[in-house]
């Protein structure tokens, strides 16, 4: 992703979380795409025929990605945490095995895809269900869809008491 943005951004340097979002950028049957996981539950994005020009700022489009795949999958915006797009940051990879599991995703979407026939026949949404649908192994074979599931399940009586205060 940072050779693709140009430039030189600035990266900081933080305690690798499981709250961190990994974005890497793939090509995919000539198209440049970029995937976004979630280290906590593998939750994905993949985003096809990306332009450089829409990765700037990089904090507006990965917000905005996020957001979107949470809504497609009937998830409240703030499901894997408050983002604010203005906090965004760039960083290196920490966590291996993240990207272990991003590596794995993508050689599930392209294969999806040339069965599909290409990009012309593949329904990019549904890709993307199956993606966050596919048990992972870096996680005890759980599917991002559960482990978002199980986190919300867990943080409902912490956002009811919060609620309650305001």
């Amino acid at each position: 992703m940072l050779d693709v943005i140009g430039g030189k951004p600035k990266l900081v340097d933080v305690e690798p979380s499981v709250e961190d979002w990994y974005a890497n950028v793939v090509y995919i049957d000539g198209k440049k795409c970029v995937v976004l996981v979630h280290d906590g539950t593998l939750f994905s994005s993949l985003t096809v025929n990306v332009g450089v020009g829409t990765l700037r700022p990089t904090g507006g489009y990965v917000y905005s990605q996020i957001v979107r795949a949470l809504e497609s999958e009937g998830l409240p915006p703030d499901a894997l945490g408050d983002i604010d797009y203005r906090q965004i940051r760039l960083a290196r990879t920490r966590s291996r095995s993240v990207f272990g599991s991003m590596n794995d995703m993508m050689i599930m979407a392209r294969h999806v895809i040339r069965s599909e026939g290409g990009f012309e026949g593949c329904d990019v949404a549904r890709l993307n269900h199956f993606l966050r649908d596919t048990p992972n192994g870096a996680w005890g074979f759980a599917t991002p869809l559960e482990l978002v599931s199980r986190r919300l399940v867990s943080e409902r009586p912490r956002r009811a008491r919060e609620e309650s205060v305001e």
